[in-house]
C-alpha cells in the first residue's frame, strides 16, 4: 500500500482504539520505508499526530524530545548499527520495565539486523507487551526474520505509489477482475488469454499491475475512502486485502529473479484462491 494510505491506516486504527499492539513494515524502498514508519511512530506520541493523518507537528515538546533523541516515549533500537545484538535488546527490555503512564512506541527499522540471540529475546518483549506500547518495525526481508516474530506482527506492505503506476490499459482483464463471480476462472491459461503477449514475465508484470491496482480499490473501499467497486476481492475484509497484496508484491519482486514465471503464476494463483475463499 502507499503510504499516504498506511498513515491513513494507522490514523484510523488509533481513533478507532483498534491498534494492534505490533507492525511490520516492509517494503523494497529502505529510504521511503523508514522514513515513513518513523513519522508513523513520532505521530503516535505527538499530540496532533493522529489528527494530521499521523504526521508529527514537528513544533511540541514531544516532537522535540523525539528529534534529540531525549523521549522516554520514543525508543529507537539500534537506528545507527549494522546489527541489533542481545545488549541492545536487554537494555530496550530494561527501559520497558520502568512504568510509563502515557503512550510509548519502540520502533526498529531494519529488523533484519537482530542476531538470533537478539531475535529470540525480542520475540518474548512481543508476546508480552505491557501498557500503550505500540511496536512497529521495517524490513525489506520478511523471509529474513524468525517465523514467529513474523507471526506476532500485523503486516503491512508499504511502497511508493511511482514503484506501482496505474496499469496498462487491459479491458478484458479488466472485466474479468471486475466481476466477483468469476473469481474461480483465475488459472493460468485463462490470464494467458487476458494478458497476452511473447513473453511470460511480460504477461505476469501485466497482471500483477491489474491485481494491485484492484486490492487497492477494495482496501480504499473498506476505508471509506471511495466508493466501492466490484472486484474480484469483494469477499475479503481490510486484513485479508493486506495480505492478498503482501502476496501480489511479492509475486512482482521475484518476476525478475531466477524463477520461472508459470511457477511463480501459479504459486500467485493459489494464494489468491486461499485468500478469496
Amino acid at each position: 500500500m502507499t503510504t499516504d494510505f498506511v498513515r491513513d491506516y494507522f490514523a484510523r486504527a488509533l481513533a478507532a482504539d483498534r491498534l494492534a499492539h505490533a507492525y511490520l513494515l516492509w517494503g523494497p524502498a529502505p529510504e521511503e520505508r523508514d522514513r515513513a514508519a518513523r513519522d508513523i511512530a513520532a505521530a503516535f506520541v505527538c499530540p496532533e499526530g493522529p489528527a494530521r493523518g499521523m504526521a508529527p507537528c514537528g513544533a511540541c515538546r514531544a516532537c522535540s524530545a523525539v528529534a534529540r533523541g531525549a523521549s522516554p516515549a520514543f525508543i529507537e533500537l539500534s537506528a545507527d548499527r549494522d546489527t541489533i545484538d542481545i545488549d541492545a535488546v536487554r537494555e530496550l527490555i530494561a527501559t520497558l520495565a520502568i512504568a510509563y503512564e502515557a503512550r510509548r512506541v519502540v520502533f526498529a527499522p531494519r529488523i533484519e539486523r537482530l542476531t538470533l540471540p537478539a531475535a529470540h529475546a525480542f520475540l518474548k518483549t512481543i508476546e508480552e507487551p505491557g501498557g500503550a506500547t505500540l511496536y512497529l518495525f521495517t524490513t525489506g526481508n520478511i523471509g529474513s526474520l524468525l517465523p514467529t516474530i513474523v507471526s506476532r506482527c500485523h503486516r503491512l506492505p508499504l511502497y511508493a505509489a511511482e514503484a506501482h503506476p496505474p496499469p496498462p490499459d487491459n479491458p478484458d482483464l479488466e472485466r474479468l477482475l471486475a466481476d466477483p463471480a468469476r473469481r474461480d476462472e483465475l488459472d493460468s491459461e485463462t490470464l494467458a488469454d487476458y494478458a497476452p503477449g511473447e513473453d511470460r514475465r511480460d504477461r505476469l508484470r501485466v497482471l500483477c499491475a491489474h491485481l494491485i491496482a484492484h486490492a487497492e480499490r477494495r482496501a480504499a473501499a473498506l476505508c471509506g475512502e471511495a466508493p466501492a467497486a466490484p472486484t474480484i476481492f469483494d469477499a475479503l475484509d481490510l486484513r485479508g486485502v493486506l495480505h492478498v497484496t503482501e502476496r501480489i508484491l511479492a509475486a512482482a519482486a521475484d518476476i525478475d529473479a531466477n524463477i520461472h514465471p508459470d511457477l511463480l503464476l501459479e504459486c500467485l494463483l493459489i494464494d489468491l484462491r486461499r485468500g478469496a475463499a
